[in-house]
Parts: structure tokens; sequence; C-alpha cells
């Protein structure tokens, strides 16, 4: 369902008249907003369990066209439906454009689209993520960078949703009980699944199932929140230990992007790279990460700018941003010189308007 919101404190039901209905009746179990192709318009996936999946590609009025298949993102790379439950979104290569992380039923990989520019391709196994998948059923996932060296990792949560496989082997499942998935971004596109170095707080085999991630105690190091199955647990505050990072926020819309640029050492020396992120809702798998975007600096020690784009198409701009902060970034007003005058314009009677036309001609031409 597609609530639209009509700026009055009221939402009207639009999905069918928006396309994005679903009259099939698949099971959508996890969702991400986010503008794939960057016309200005929010796009919509749509994780669904054991059905293809949805990309709905915004029309710019008022409707959606859905383009899965055409895109790469339905199905497995070998054509098969699969169980999708959690999606996360992540710029993981520094390309400037985001791919899709889905989580998915064991026996059954967990999907990784890496996002070409106008199509996505399956590079599940190509990032060695996918083996390492397979006896698990994943639910919350997440990009993450847990180690600040400006490349991004991903994080998954598992658990199966039948408790007699403790009692009966089924297939290549790992029980009902899961450890997490920890990838550690190596910088080639590639990953190293490492859970198993950061103690029993992954490791551990747990019934798993929303995941959130964010810096709870502003030390500047990501921190996890799993809940599991009938009860909520949070990981301890992880310490980096003096890692340095960069948060910004605070928008007036979720769909405002926030974007960056740094200089760090490792993989090119001396080169500049640029990290992006966007802020929307419903993230993971029944989960809301920190709306505040975090980027590591690895040992760089200058940000040369940080750009915000709102969702009104308005952009802020910072350059040579101090690191180890959190930096807060407001919209800026539209109440610029034209509006000022328009506004004291309506106070007056249509003469003396007139006679003001000039002032607003001096503003506009200021302003331009």
């Amino acid at each position: 369902m597609l609530f639209h919101n009509d700026g009055t404190g009221h939402f009207t039901e639009v999905s069918q008249k928006a396309g994005v209905s679903d009259p099939r009746g698949y099971f959508g179990l996890g969702i991400a907003w986010f503008d794939y192709n960057d016309d200005g318009y929010p796009d919509l996936y749509v994780a669904n369990d054991s059905t293809a999946n949805f990309l709905y590609v915004n029309q710019k009025d008022g409707t959606f066209k859905e383009q899965a298949f055409p895109l790469g993102v339905a199905v497995s790379e070998d054509g098969a439906e699969q169980g999708s439950m959690g999606v996360a979104l992540g710029d993981y290569d520094h390309s400037g454009r985001f791919s899709i992380f889905v989580t998915n039923f064991s026996e059954e990989y967990n999907a990784f689209y890496h996002h070409d520019g106008d199509h996505f391709t399956d590079v599940s196994f190509k990032s060695r993520t996918a083996p390492s998948s397979l006896p698990y059923v994943g639910w919350g996932d997440a990009f993450l960078d847990y180690d600040n060296d400006g490349w991004p990792d991903i994080i998954v949560v598992n658990g199966h949703v039948y408790p007699q496989l403790d009692k009966v082997k089924l297939g290549a499942s790992a029980g009902y009980r899961q450890r997490k998935l920890l990838y550690h971004n190596r910088g080639d596109g590639g990953f190293d699944e490492v859970a198993a170095k950061y103690g029993s707080v992954l490791t551990d085999e747990r019934v798993s199932r929303g995941l959130a991630v964010g810096d709870i105690d502003d030390d500047g190091g990501v921190d996890v929140v799993n809940q599991r199955s009938r009860r909520l647990a949070a990981a301890p505050p992880k310490r980096t230990g003096g890692a340095r990072r960069l948060a910004d926020g605070e928008s007036e819309g979720d769909s405002a992007e926030h974007r960056r640029h740094r200089r760090r050492d490792h993989p090119s020396p001396r080169a500049a790279l640029r990290q992006r992120a966007v802020v929307q809702s419903g993230t993971s798998y029944l989960s809301q990460n920190d709306m505040r975007q975090h980027f590591g600096l690895g040992t760089g020690k200058t940000v040369d700018s940080v750009e915000v784009l709102w969702p009104d198409g308005m952009t802020s701009v910072q350059n040579n941003v101090t690191p180890n902060q959190v930096l807060v970034i407001r919209q800026p007003s539209k109440r610029g010189p034209i509006g000022l005058v328009r506004g004291a314009l309506s106070q007056f009677a249509p003469r003396q308007q007139r006679e003001l036309l000039l002032l607003q001609e001096v503003a506009e031409l200021l302003a331009s």
C-alpha cells in the first residue's frame, strides 16, 4: 500500500492509481526507497518472499513502472525466485551509485546486485558473499563501516523459522539458531567473512530477525542492535580507539542524500574518494537505522567537502570540514530576497504593488 501525503496532515491510499498495488499478492517483506537513476524522483525496491522482487521506477507523474526483470534485480543469477527478506543499500565501491544487498532463505544465497549505471549485475559469487550465506536464513542486513576505513562492510543476522530443526536436520540448513555474518570490504570488489574474529556476540547462535545500526554512544564507532525472536538484545557499544568518522544530518525529508569527498591512503595513495549515502526510513528488516550518516575516514585527516542534496532539489555544500565530529547541516531557507520582497508586496494595495515592482526586479537581479 502507498499512502500519498496530501500536505494537510492527511494521507490518501493511492497504490492502485500509482501502479504499486501488487494485484498478485506477493509476500513483500523488505523495502528500500532510493533514486536509482538519479533523476530526482525516488524509486521503490520491494523484496518478496518466494517470488520475484519488484523495482518500481518513478515515472515523474505520480505513477511507477515495475522494471525489476529488465534492470536485473528480480531473481537470482540463474533466474530462480528467492525467499527475500531484508534490503540494504550501499555504495560499497565508491562508484557513486547504490548497490542492493538482499537476504534470502537457506540454500538460496543472499543476493548482491551491483549498480552498473543503467542496470544491475548479480555479483553475489564474484564478491565472495554468496557461499557463506547458503546454510542460513537471512533477515536484517546493513552496510556499515565497522572499522572506519572508508569502505562499507556488510552485516547480516540469521535464524530459521522452524524450531523443529534443532531435532531434525533439513538439507544444508545451519539449524534453528544461527550465527551472524560479517563481511569485511577488501576495497577490490570482494569481501571476507570475518565474524569469528569478533567474538561470541557474532558467533553465538540465535534466532535473529531485525537489525539496526548507528553510533549509539557517539564515540565514532558504529554499533549494532539485533532484534531476536521474542526478545530484544543490543550488541555492546563497539569501541574503535580513536577511529575517525564523520556523521551528518538533519533533513526535513527522508530522501535527502548525503555525500562527501575525502582523501585516504588505501588502496590508492593520495587518491580522492567520494562516499555517498541515502537517508531512508524502514531499513533492513523490521528496523530503522540511525538517520545520521556515518563515514569512516581511515587514516585521512581532511574532508575536502560535504554536499547534501535535499528532497526539493536544493543543495548545501561545506568545504574543509574537520573530522571526528557530528556535523549538523540544516536545509537552507527558501525565503531569499525574492520571497521576502513578494511577501512584502502582498501587504499593499494593487496600486502600491505596481509602484513596488522595481524593488522586486532589483531583488531578482541580486539573487541571480
